[in-house]
């Protein structure tokens, strides 16, 4: 989709390009922006009534980059865990 000149990409297909799932995503943002690094992230645009994610395909690079030296790493461990819960913990045994 171009937005003001600008190549965007839907969350899904973003996800699909990183081996990921939309869901995934959501919650390194959501990591992200608790640990005030959002910054390692591509900057999103939400458009429509859904407010759907869009990412530039020239930022893509940045959703990858976190997926191996924050996310494959382990750091978000204790963060998952807290969201899930006893789910979380079924999860990492």
């Amino acid at each position: 989709m171009i937005i003001d000149g600008k190549e965007y990409i839907k969350i899904g297909d973003a996800a699909k390009l990183i081996d990921r799932t939309p869901l995934t995503i959501k919650n390194w943002y959501e990591w992200a922006e608790l640990h005030e690094m959002l910054h390692l992230l591509p900057e999103l645009k939400r458009v429509g009534k859904r407010k759907t994610r869009y990412y530039k395909g020239d930022e893509l690079y940045k959703l990858n980059e976190f997926k191996k030296h924050v996310a494959d790493k382990g750091l978000m461990n204790d963060f998952n865990r807290t969201k899930w819960g006893k789910r979380g913990d079924k999860v990492n045994k």
